[in-house]
């Protein structure tokens, strides 16, 4: 697909790679909407083992 949407609710966070094209539509509600951009690396566990939401991140050494 070119193209891809997702609901978010209250206190999801969604992971991507900055180079991904991506945008948001107008909030049209009255509350704040609060988005937070930053470069970061991940290690470790993510999540939990109930259900399909844990993942393992290992991160190697960056001149490999």
């Amino acid at each position: 697909s070119g193209t891809w949407e997702y609901e978010v609710h209250s206190g999801d966070v969604i992971i991507f790679p900055a180079w991904v094209l991506h945008s948001t539509r107008e909030n049209t509600t009255d509350k704040d909407r609060i988005i937070v951009g930053a470069n970061y690396f991940i290690d470790g566990e993510v999540g939990s083992t109930e259900g399909v939401d844990k993942i393992n991140i290992q991160l190697g050494d960056i001149h490999d």
